[in-house]
């Protein structure tokens, strides 16, 4: 009988009996498991049950056991191998490491035993989350420090960035092209923005113009940002105009919306660790009734967070939930108004809009305001109430009324980032003449959605699904399709198919079409020149057989320098 020190690579060591047998160390077995936190039951004096997690697969030692297979190795027990002594077993190392897949190196003249690389065991698991946890909530003491904050450039002057198209139809080049210029500069405080634009081809002489002036004001809350000239304007169904808009929301929204509590249910003892894009964020036990929880920041749009459970045993649980800010929402206790006025680009001359909003909580949000339009046939004006919220994290729910408009409801239930169900149902005011926020001679129109990701891990590969239904004066549309995306290299392929039923007085017509569309984006390991080319393409055929439609593109963008970059595509469609 000899005292060795047992040493865990460089994380632990400890002084334990063992036994030398020809230069074989024997090792007690309760001991070694017990520091390596493996989980262990004993049966009686002369038998051990090892449970090995994550898999939970058992291993059975026992005293007279010639052959053991375990689910890391198999090993052959000599007659001097396995031992009993005063209540306690004694395995040779090399046997012991073929079970448990390690390897130990013993020194007689120093008296130590070492497990070479421990990284496998629960016992370094253990250490590395216990270190994680600590450097978590020294960050914590410490805090992290404001958000980064860049000064608004308040100068007259600024610079100037422009942006440029051109585009040639290959059918007539010349006679057919179009054009777009934008420049841009920071000026007077502010942002100011010209764009033009031919309508239609180039030779036509048709020119559209815009110009605005952006202004901003993080600081003030009665007033963020005004923009005076081309622009969006507020209201029931934003459109574009030219004349005035002024808010006090935010120009550019924090990223931290708030906070949300992620949590569950297990068995007490356990401990659950909230990792947000690998990064260990939040760390809980599970309390005596089984409960453990987090309050985690969130932003808006999708919040996944994965959880990993370590139960008292070394059992591993692996899933995770999601809380999902939709676009709507504001924070609680807040209000913001938006109001416009100008003139209308399209079916009015003119208009003005006033919006309200207040966040009843983090979760619920109303809103509700006017719109009123000028047009050759008389004036209209459609007051407005809209409700938006998630009563819990996986459901979202929106509602929407405008007087001599709509009446709109939709559903979006999302309890992993994985799969997503949602629906909406909107009724139109056929009553009223050349309408203005909703299609004319419409009177109600259904939507259903569906993605599911099969395989989590796999990102580029999902189903997805859609159907509407449109009921109008003349007859119902209906349109359904279902589609794949899988992911190869840099290539995504996007098999579909799609159905198409129009009914009307006079009967019906229903048509099925295939296709096939696939996109290739730029790969760098193709060199310098052939690694900037990117191309998207798509057929398909209707149910007889034939070409219904195709197209193809392909684009090359270069940088000229740093203040210069060129791209050009060509592509040809045919329908």
């Amino acid at each position: 009988e000899v005292l060795v020190q047992l040493r865990f690579g460089r994380v632990l060591a400890r002084t334990i009996p063992s036994y030398l047998h020809d230069d074989s160390a024997l090792l007690p077995v309760n001991e070694f498991l017990r520091l390596a936190v493996i989980p262990f039951n004993t049966e009686g004096d002369s038998a051990i049950v090892i449970v090995l997690y994550p898999s939970g697969r058992q291993l059975r030692i026992a005293v007279g056991d010639t052959l053991i297979t375990g689910p890391r190795g198999t090993a052959v027990i000599g007659p001097d191998d396995l031992i009993e002594r005063q209540g306690m077993l004694y395995l040779a190392t090399e046997p012991l490491g073929q079970l448990l897949d390690l390897r130990f190196l013993v020194d007689w003249s120093e008296l130590y035993v070492l497990v070479e690389d421990p990284r496998s065991l629960p016992l370094v698991l253990r250490l590395e989350r216990d270190a994680t946890r600590r450097a978590l909530l020294r960050t914590r003491a410490f805090g992290g420090g404001p958000d980064l904050m860049l000064p608004a450039d308040r100068s007259r002057w600024s610079g100037i960035v422009a942006d440029y198209a051109w585009t040639l139809p290959g059918d007539d080049p010349l006679a057919g092209s179009s054009y777009a210029l934008a420049l841009g500069s920071g000026a007077f405080g502010g942002s100011l923005e010209f764009g033009v634009r031919s309508l239609g081809a180039a030779s036509s002489g048709k020119v559209h113009v815009d110009a605005s002036w952006f202004g901003f004001w993080p600081a003030n809350s009665y007033l963020r940002q005004l923009r005076v000239g081309s622009g969006t304007s507020f209201g029931v169904r934003p459109r574009a105009i030219r004349g005035v808009s002024l808010s006090n929301s935010p120009n550019v929204r924090q990223s931290t919306f708030g906070f949300n509590q992620y949590g569950g249910r297990l068995s007490p003892g356990w401990e659950v660790e909230a990792y947000r894009s690998g990064q260990l964020v939040a760390f809980d036990s599970v309390d005596a009734t089984g409960r453990f929880s987090f309050d985690l920041p969130v932003v808006r749009g999708e919040n996944p967070v994965d959880l990993i459970a370590y139960g008292p045993s070394g059992e591993v649980r692996r899933f995770d939930q999601t809380y999902r800010v939709i676009p709507q929402l504001i924070p609680g206790g807040t209000a913001e108004y938006g109001f416009s006025a100008g003139q209308c680009q399209g079916v009015c001359d003119a208009m003005v809009s006033g919006d309200l909003r207040y966040g009843l909580s983090q979760r619920w949000t109303i809103g509700g305001g006017v719109d009123r339009f000028w047009r050759g046939g008389g004036s209209l004006t459609h007051p407005y109430l809209a409700i938006a919220g998630s009563p819990i994290n996986a459901v979202s729910v929106e509602a929407e009324a405008a007087y001599q408009g709509f009446v709109r409801a939709g559903l979006r239930y999302e309890p992993s980032i994985h799969l997503r169900l949602s629906g909406e149902h909107t009724i139109y005011d056929d009553g009223v003449v050349d309408p203005v926020i909703t299609p004319a001679n419409s009177f109600s129109r259904t939507t259903l959605l569906g993605f599911y990701r099969p395989v989590p891990r796999v990102q580029g590969f999902y189903f997805d699904a859609r159907a509407d239904h449109l009921r109008r004066l003349d007859g119902t549309t209906s349109r359904v399709r279902l589609g794949a995306a899988a992911q190869a290299w840099n290539v995504s392929m996007l098999p579909f198919v799609r159905l198409e039923r129009q009914a009307t007085a006079t009967g019906s017509v229903q048509e099925t079409f295939l296709g096939f569309a696939a996109s290739m984006l730029p790969r760098r390991q193709l060199g310098r020149i052939l690694g900037q080319i990117n191309a998207r393409g798509s057929l398909e055929w209707n149910s007889s057989g034939s070409l219904h439609a195709a197209a193809f593109n392909v684009g090359y963008a270069v940088m000229l320098g740093t203040r210069i970059n060129a791209g050009a595509q060509i592509g040809r469609a045919h329908v």
